[in-house]
């Protein structure tokens, strides 16, 4: 039985009877509820204190009451000083007499319904706590203690029971049944035939001697030992050391302890999953000297953590599958927090990419971009989806699924930004164009940095191949060899490569700067290959393409850089394309070509090589009229101004101006002008505006007026300034048309870099000997490698863990 049962049963019914101030005094007649026992209001306010979280007083005045029992049973008590005869009507003391009275300082709801159940019960009925039912029902009332009810007491030969009693033994009650007085603590503590039976079975009620013979009584060893056990019964069940509550209090440090031992794990697997590194070994049994990365670090750990070093080798949760488990978790925490502030941002625009895994799986890369109410754009990576085909209709249909998993509208999308592949981009069938049939306002990007590329790919086709034959160990050994010989920093020859956007400047810069000692290597190698490239470098032709590519190179590596940052918008992508172009235009004259020429001159001389002679006249043969094809002689300097200087020039300039040329939206100059100049939009171009993204014209056109007023005589901003401007003048909050509108200038993106990016954590996640890692645990993996700003609530990665087996619940 419960102790919350056990005090509704106490409580039952309580005979009718008188209450009686004093012994010889004048009674009146009482009702059940005038009937006031002392013991209840203590245990009920007991009961209340205890439970109140804020209270610590029960067990110190059980504690105290304890006490008192105690030192009653080594104390004599004398006979009681006769109390004046006064005909007054008993009221109770409302700390000691009247329990509704009692007022918590602090308690919860179901402790104040529990207390005034009680407190009904207690009034109503008592007659269970009778000491004349025996002492077999004593154990049943502990908290109660002894039943000292404050009522007439009956006379016997002109003697009666006195209530003062009551305050001078505190082990004595009085039965109403058997008219009796008995000891509370010897029947609490009843032993047949050890136990006096005048105290516990038969009652006393010799009241002449009552004092002498209650002397008597406490003064015995049985007595004593009876009032020890119940005082230690008191104290244990106060201080929750009964056996049901040490099991749930042990249980209960044992989930706790196991609680923490689990997120002692998932920090250790966040840990390893955002620095790349495997969590699995190839064995992972107590034989072997290598357990992988996850084993080791907790093994590691333990050494100072105790709870890993007792849970670790009995608990365990190590294994494989739990591992997926508390990474997909992450995992959908992460994303939680990055589709909750998409969501908040209302407009996001999506870049996708395909690659190649070490497993020959075509690998799909999503990454969406938003910005947030103060214009901050983020570029956040969702995750890897292998994809069964690279079709244009596969790919859209696995990104229309992808964001309906995210639940994302996907009406909201206003940009959308690829590589050049013909899937991605095909006019007819490409996932741009099945997008647009969908959502007018997604508004198509080729990636910049990809056009760039493009740019330079056609540029190196048209001038002298610039090939790297260090491919071997031992040929780059002696390389660095040279390098050190000489008293150079050692630097590395760079490959080239279709797909690197700026490693044809590094491979330039290299030879640039060390010409020489690449010289040297290629005629202290005895091979074919390279006596051959030693007579192709070693010409006036190769150094001067050398430094003219390294100057153009230069200009163009600037841009690259700019837009390969992922918070870059197309506007701005778009201003630096026009100064790349300037940049180079301002090349076009035959000051450069001359600086260029010279420093050619000087090298040539330093390395014995000969200067350019004028180019042989091709004569046309006598069969068909003879002659010499050429009308006019060219020098030798000024064939390569005009042939491959200016050439060069022409081609680059030519091809980045076309090539950027597709990403020169309407729409996107509209949005410029209405924002980076104090130019008015007309009625045509706000009315192009409105309707393309459905909003109010009106607002348009009074908010445009508005805006133009406070830029005043601000003839050109860029989009970092304007928008610097509007939050400043608190247009973000006023305006909320435009505020739209320059929240959508900001989300179309420049480029695909944070998809080539995530194909970067691609290939150190899925390795040569991770090859077999699944695709649910790799997009994780990828996840929280590279979003690793998010911060993980490790208790809620707990709570959603166990909630999933209910055996977990038992643990945990």
């Amino acid at each position: 039985m419960s102790d919350k049962r056990k005090l509704s049963y106490y409580f039952l019914k309580k005979p009718d009877n008188l209450v009686q101030e004093s012994n010889s005094t004048p009674q009146r007649t009482t009702t059940n509820s005038e009937i006031v026992n002392i013991n209840e209001t203590i245990v009920l306010t007991e009961f209340l204190d205890a439970s109140s979280p804020l209270s610590s007083s029960t067990s110190l005045i059980l504690h105290d009451q304890s006490e008192i029992y105690e030192n009653s049973s080594t104390t004599t008590a004398t006979t009681p000083t006769p109390i004046p005869t006064t005909p007054t009507t008993t009221t109770p003391t409302p700390t000691a007499a009247t329990p509704t009275t009692i007022t918590p300082t602090s308690t919860t709801t179901t402790a104040a319904h529990e207390y005034d159940l009680l407190n009904n019960i207690s009034i109503n009925d008592s007659s269970k706590r009778d000491p004349g039912r025996g002492p077999t029902y004593a154990k049943d009332f502990l908290l109660l203690g002894p039943y000292q009810p404050n009522i007439k007491f009956p006379t016997i030969n002109r003697r009666h029971f006195c209530y003062t009693w009551f305050q001078l033994y505190k082990w004595l009650e009085f039965s109403e049944m058997t008219k009796r007085a008995y000891c509370f603590v010897c029947r609490y503590a009843y032993s047949e035939g050890q136990s006096e039976k005048g105290f516990t079975v038969d009652g006393y009620n010799n009241w002449p001697v009552a004092i002498a013979k209650f002397n008597r009584h406490q003064a015995t060893v049985s007595h004593k030992h009876a009032n020890d056990l119940w005082v230690n019964a008191v104290k244990n069940h106060k201080n929750n050391n009964d056996v049901a509550k040490q099991l749930n209090r042990q249980h209960e440090k044992q989930t706790s302890e196991n609680r923490l031992y689990l997120k002692e794990i998932i920090r250790t697997v966040l840990f390893l999953a955002r620095q790349g590194l495997a969590l699995r070994g190839h064995r992972e049994d107590e034989e072997s000297e290598n357990k992988g990365n996850l084993l080791e670090l907790l093994e590691l750990r333990s050494l100072d953590n105790d709870f890993i070093k007792s849970k670790l080798k009995s608990l365990q949760y190590t294994h494989h599958s739990i591992q997926n488990e508390l990474l997909y978790l992450i995992q959908e925490n992460i994303l939680s927090q990055i589709v909750f502030q998409i969501k908040n941002a209302k407009y996001f625009s999506i870049m996708m990419d395909e690659s190649v895994d070490i497993s020959r799986h075509e690998q799909v890369s999503l990454v969406i971009r938003y910005t947030d109410d103060q214009f901050h754009v983020y570029e956040r990576f969702i995750g890897f989806q292998r994809a069964s085909s690279t079709t244009g209709e596969a790919l859209f249909k696995l990104l229309v699924t992808w964001l309906k998993q995210l639940d994302l509208d996907i009406n909201n999308i206003v940009g959308q930004c690829f590589d050049g592949a013909s899937a991605m981009r095909g006019i007819y069938k490409g996932v741009s164009t099945r997008l647009l049939q969908i959502v007018p306002t997604a508004l198509y990007v080729h990636c910049n940095g990809h056009i760039l590329n493009l740019c330079l790919v056609d540029l190196s086709q048209a001038v002298v191949p610039i090939r790297n034959n260090f491919v071997s160990a031992k040929r780059h050994k002696v390389f660095e060899d040279i390098q050190k010989e000489a008293g150079l920093v050692s630097i590395s020859l760079k490959a080239l490569c279709d797909t690197r956007w700026s490693c044809r400047f590094e491979s330039l810069k290299v030879i640039s700067r060390r010409y020489t000692e690449i010289v040297a290597t290629l005629q202290e190698i005895q091979v074919g290959d390279a006596f051959i490239l030693l007579k192709v470098i070693q010409t006036f032709d190769f150094i001067f393409h050398i430094h003219l590519m390294s100057e153009v190179f230069l200009i163009t590596n600037i841009l690259s850089k700019f837009l390969q940052k992922s918070g870059v918008s197309l506007t701005e992508a778009m201003a630096q394309v026009k100064m790349t172009i300037c940049s180079l235009e301002s090349m076009r004259n035959d000051d450069e070509f001359n600086r260029i020429w010279n420093e050619t001159m000087n090298i040539c001389a330093a390395n014995d090589i000969d200067e350019p002679a004028e180019q042989r006249r091709r004569k046309i043969p006598a069969r068909l009229g003879g002659g010499d094809i050429l009308s006019t002689t060219l020098s030798a300097k000024d064939n390569y101004r005009i042939n491959s200087f200016y050439a060069v020039l022409d081609l680059i300039i030519t091809s980045i101006k076309e090539r950027f040329n597709e990403n020169s939206l309407s729409i996107m100059l509209l949005c410029e002008k209405l924002f980076l100049t104090n130019v008015f939009l007309n009625d045509l171009e706000a009315q192009q505006i409105a309707q393309f993204y459905n909003m109010n014209y009106d607002e348009l056109r009074s908010e445009q007026r508005f805006y133009k007023v406070a830029l005043g005589q601000k003839k050109q901003m860029n989009l970092t300034s304007a928008t610097k401007f509007f939050v400043e003048n608190n247009f973000h909050q006023s305006l909320n048309t435009m505020n739209n509108l320059l929240k959508i200038l900001w989300t179309i993106p420049a480029n695909t870099c944070e998809c080539e990016r995530s194909f970067s954590s691609l290939r150190r996640l899925k390795t040569y000997i991770r090859n077999t890692t699944g695709q649910e645990r790799l997009s994780s993996l990828a996840l929280i490698n590279i979003e690793r700003s998010f911060d993980i609530d490790l208790d809620l990665i707990v709570t959603e863990f166990v909630s999933k087996n209910k055996e977990r619940k038992k643990i945990f």
